[in-house]
């Protein structure tokens, strides 16, 4: 079963030797629900998206904005914010 949770995956390249720095990881769904793309779907922007912004790195993961920050060779989480919205409903 495909999980509903996406994560953009950071490589970083040394000499043409890549190594893999972490990943910063979007969270389900609360109780799973679905609704039918009212604010955001894939269809607008894909799964995930890396946005680098003045020495930030940031994850569009679903509903979420994932802040990361590397610390000794690793991405590391510093903050999140969820924009889904408040009440779903599905339209027919």
């Amino acid at each position: 079963m495909r999980s509903p949770s996406t994560a953009a995956l950071f490589l970083r390249d040394r000499g043409l030797s890549l190594s893999e720095p972490g990943t910063l990881d979007g969270r389900p769904p609360a109780g799973n629900e679905n609704d039918g793309c009212l604010a955001s779907c894939v269809d607008w922007y894909g799964n995930s998206r890396p946005l680098f912004v003045r020495g930030r790195v940031f994850a569009l993961l679903g509903y979420e904005i994932v802040e990361g920050r590397v610390e000794q060779a690793r991405i590391v989480e510093t903050r999140r914010l969820n924009f889904a919205p408040a009440v779903l409903q599905v339209l027919p």
